[in-house]
C-alpha cells in the first residue's frame, strides 16, 4: 500500500552518472512504501536530483506560455492597447514565468530560455514576427518601451539582489542567512564547480559596480542596498563616463559598444541596441543625447 500524503524520497549522487546505477526502487515500511521520485514539487518548485534549476525553468516556462495562450485574444487583439498589454503580461505573465527567480542559478544556457520565450511574447503582443524584426532591424528593447515593460534579464537581476539583501539583513542564526555565505571546508574536485545561487548573486552585484568584499555589510543599509538595486551604484571611468549601460547595466563590448551622451554634466552611456528608436537614429548625426536629457 502507497502512504497517503506527500511523503517522497530523493536520492541526490554526488556525481550525477551514479544515478542510474543507485537502488531507487520503494522503501518498504510497516504498512506500505516509499516511492522514490526524481523530480519532488514543493511550494510550485521542482526539486530535480541533479539540483539543476534547468527542469524548474522548463515548467515556468511551459506554465506561463499556457497563461499567454489563455489570454491570447487579449494580448494578440488589435484594438488593446500596447500599455494594457504590458500591464496585463506583466501582471499574469511575468510572475508566473519568474515564480522563484530569486533562488535560481541561472547558466547561460537557462537565462538564454527566458529571454527567448519572452521575446517571443513580446513580438507575439506587437503582432509581428522574428524575421520582421530582422528584416527592420527592430529591436526587443524599442517593442518593449512600447508595451511599458522591461527586459526580463534586468526584472531577474532585480528580485535576485532584493531577494540577497532581505537575506543578508536576516540574522546570523537563522539558517537562510547562515546558508547564504556558509563555505565547506573539504576538497573539490578537479575542474569549475557547479554553478550555485552565491556564484550568480555575485554576477549580478557585479553588474552594479558594488563591491563583492562587502556586499553583505551594504546590505545592512536598506536605502544603500536600494540603490545598489536599481543600478545606481555605476563606476565612472577614466573619461568621466559611465562604464556600464544605464538601460541594462552591462559593460563595453567588441560588438556591442557604449556611446556617451554629448550633454554637459550627462555621464550616462548606452548600448545601441538599448535605446528608442529615435535615438538610435540620432546616433549617426554627430552630437548625441541620450533619452534622460531634455536637449534631443
Amino acid at each position: 500500500m502507497h502512504i497517503q500524503g506527500k511523503t517522497e524520497a530523493m536520492y541526490i549522487p554526488c556525481r550525477l552518472e551514479q544515478y542510474d546505477l543507485a537502488d531507487t526502487s520503494n522503501v518498504l515500511i510497516a504498512t506500505g512504501f516509499i516511492p522514490f521520485t526524481a523530480v519532488f514539487r514543493y511550494l510550485g518548485t521542482h526539486v530535480h536530483h541533479s539540483l539543476s534549476d534547468l527542469h524548474d525553468v522548463q515548467h515556468r516556462i511551459t506554465s506561463a506560455g499556457a497563461m499567454f495562450g489563455s489570454l491570447k485574444s487579449t494580448l494578440c487583439a488589435r484594438q488593446v492597447k500596447l500599455t494594457l498589454k504590458g500591464k496585463i503580461y506583466r501582471t499574469l505573465v511575468v510572475s508566473i514565468l519568474l515564480y522563484g527567480c530569486e533562488a535560481w542559478a541561472l547558466t547561460a544556457e537557462t537565462r538564454r530560455m527566458l529571454v527567448s520565450f519572452h521575446g517571443r511574447c513580446v513580438r507575439r503582443m506587437h503582432r509581428i514576427t522574428l524575421e520582421h524584426t530582422q528584416k527592420h532591424q527592430i529591436s526587443t528593447a524599442s517593442l518593449e518601451e512600447k508595451l511599458g515593460i522591461s527586459g526580463i534579464a534586468g526584472i531577474i537581476d532585480d528580485l535576485c539582489l532584493r531577494w540577497a539583501g532581505h537575506v543578508a539583513r536576516m540574522d546570523e542564526a537563522r539558517l537562510p542567512r547562515r546558508f547564504l555565505t556558509s563555505w565547506v571546508h573539504a576538497k573539490r574536485r578537479t575542474g569549475r564547480p557547479y554553478k550555485s545561487t552565491i556564484h550568480r548573486i555575485q554576477d549580478t552585484i557585479r553588474l552594479t559596480g558594488a563591491h563583492l568584499k562587502n556586499w553583505v555589510e551594504l546590505a545592512q543599509d536598506r536605502g544603500s542596498w536600494k540603490d545598489v538595486v536599481h543600478g545606481l551604484a555605476i563606476e565612472i571611468g577614466a573619461d568621466g563616463a559611465e562604464e556600464r549601460c544605464s538601460r541594462c547595466k552591462r559593460g563595453s563590448t567588441a560588438n556591442r559598444p557604449l556611446y556617451v551622451c554629448d550633454s554637459h554634466g550627462c555621464t550616462a552611456a548606452w548600448h545601441a541596441h538599448c535605446l528608442p528608436a529615435h535615438s538610435r537614429q540620432l546616433l549617426v548625426r554627430g552630437r548625441w543625447f541620450c533619452p534622460n536629457c531634455e536637449i534631443l
